[in-house]
């Protein structure tokens, strides 16, 4: 630089150029997404990325295959009959009886239930407001149980459905038979082999026009596995 130049000015304009704007190399992509000029490097990743994918996509549809396969080809792992006797109430205590048949898989269970709940009447209940009618419970039911027993104790919730009929003996014109669910619980208790003893905890709710809409149920009873 020659002693004439001024502050940041430099000696040579093409040089100050260069200095102060450097250039950028720009990287034009090509459709692929790989750099021009390192086209082998870029192929190659997308082919690693591309194995990695397709092994991905099988094993998650062979995971969901085989899930698909075991739900398919389950069969049922138990089936079981109840035999049972009880106590209703709502709006007076009575004697209830029936009889269960079941089947299921490992968590999941189905059921049938038929129900008897006997009428009670009172001798001073002259507007037959006390007085308990008898009620025949028809229901399907869904189970959901603990897979294996816990110190011999197999526990359940269950939900259901069906149909009930409502008699009232002294007041025959007034019969209901409606729709009516049930949601519960209980548990089996295992004695010896296949045979159980069974207690179970219902509410029911009666649609329709019932005397007494909700009844209360609790029996114990016995339960053959096989």
């Amino acid at each position: 630089m020659g002693p004439h130049l001024r502050f940041r000015e430099l000696a040579n304009g093409l040089t100050q150029e260069t200095l102060l704007f450097s250039r950028t190399k720009i990287h034009c992509w090509n459709y692929t997404g790989a750099l021009r000029g390192s086209t082998g490097t870029g192929r190659r990743q997308r082919q690693k990325d591309d194995e990695e994918h397709q092994w991905y996509d099988g094993f998650m549809k062979r995971l969901l295959g085989a899930a698909l396969l075991v739900l398919l080809s389950a069969t049922p792992v138990y089936a079981d009959l109840t035999a049972f006797l009880g106590r209703a109430t709502s709006p007076e205590t009575r004697s209830a009886s029936g009889f269960a048949v079941g089947t299921g898989l490992l968590i999941v269970g189905f059921e049938f239930e038929y129900g008897s709940i006997r009428e009670r009447l009172r001798a001073d209940d002259v507007d037959l407001v006390e007085d308990a009618p008898s009620i025949k419970t028809y229901m399907f039911n869904g189970l959901l149980q603990t897979p294996v027993p816990i110190a011999r104790m197999q526990f359940y919730g269950t939900l259901g459905g069906g149909v009930y009929n409502e008699k009232l003996s002294i007041d025959p014109g007034n019969d209901e038979t409606h729709f009516g669910t049930n949601i519960g619980g209980g548990a089996k208790i295992t004695l010896a082999g296949p045979l159980r003893v069974r207690l179970d905890y219902r509410v029911f709710n009666l649609r329709g026009t019932p005397r007494h809409s909700t009844v209360q149920r609790l029996y114990a009873g016995v339960n053959l596995k096989f």
